[in-house]
């Protein structure tokens, strides 16, 4: 029986196990645990900054996920409260998930916020509150006024029925232009300034880099469906095009948007347009 059993330890291979190493050993729960909580806590948790586990020993649980899963997407509209486990620590976070969205628009004199759903539908029937100060509704511009023009950072809260949305407001939003350098600005655009300039830019030229010339054999007009476009907003134009002679275009034209901005000049490629009629283009 000793034989036999020697045979078997010495030419059939026995599976062990062994510790595993602690580089290996997975360092997140498994599991994340979410809570549904009301708006008014989510604003003190954000205003705080600090959202006090004990408040949640005796919640009842909404709903438990896989961390590695994509559950955001699963959730309604609403505030909610992640805890899981991360390596010794517990983790803690707050999801605002909306169906609303703030736009910052500006008219370089006052920071204005402009609240649509995702898909780009106004919202009229809410209240918009920004570091715990209200904001007032032009209701010509169907935009919310925020009365202190300077901050570094600010919490906006849109209430609306049904649905609440925190955001945030940062320093690149803040688009105020101050008085010295709209000056500068509007000189520079002036037509003494580009007589007085003529000379020296002629001069500079000379020695500076040569800018690529591009050849356009026609001309034209183009008007567009609004004045003044906000974020979301389909802009709408029909162009007129003719040739040096003044004879209509007939030719496919390649369309751009072009626009400088902090020191540096864009160009972006909208589409290749073929005329619709004769000289008539549309997009």
């Amino acid at each position: 029986m000793r034989k036999v059993l020697w045979f078997f330890l010495l030419f059939i291979p026995l599976g062990s196990y062994a510790q595993e190493y602690l580089k290996d050993i997975r360092q997140k729960s498994w599991q994340t645990i979410v809570y549904l909580i009301p708006a008014r806590d989510a604003i003190e948790y954000q205003k705080k900054n600090n959202i006090p586990i004990n408040d949640f020993l005796n919640k009842a649980i909404y709903q438990t996920y896989p961390s590695e899963s994509l559950f955001e997407d699963k959730l309604p509209p609403g505030h909610y409260v992640f805890i899981s486990a991360i390596e010794n620590d517990v983790s803690v976070r707050l999801f605002n998930k909306s169906n609303l969205m703030v736009l910052a628009v500006n008219n370089k004199h006052q920071l204005q916020l402009d609240i649509r759903t995702r898909d780009g539908k106004s919202v009229k029937a809410s209240s918009v509150f920004v570091n715990n100060v209200k904001a007032s509704l032009d209701t010509y511009a169907q935009t919310f006024w925020v009365k202190k023009k300077s901050f570094e950072d600010a919490t906006v809260v849109v209430c609306s029925p049904g649905d609440t949305l925190i955001s945030f407001v940062s320093t690149l939003d803040e688009l105020d232009t101050p008085v010295h350098l709209q000056k500068k600005s509007n000189y520079r655009n002036s037509s003494i300034y580009k007589i007085l300039n003529w000379g020296p830019q002629k001069f500079n030229s000379l020695f500076g880099r040569k800018r690529e010339k591009i050849k356009v054999d026609a001309t034209g007009f183009i008007i567009f469906n609004q004045p003044k476009y906000k974020p979301l907003d389909t802009l709408k134009f029909k162009g007129y095009v003719v040739n040096k002679k003044w004879k209509e275009y007939n030719k496919n034209v390649k369309v751009f948007i072009e626009y400088y901005s902090k020191g540096k000049h864009y160009s972006q490629f909208i589409k290749n347009l073929q005329p619709i009629s004769a000289a008539s283009y549309v997009h």
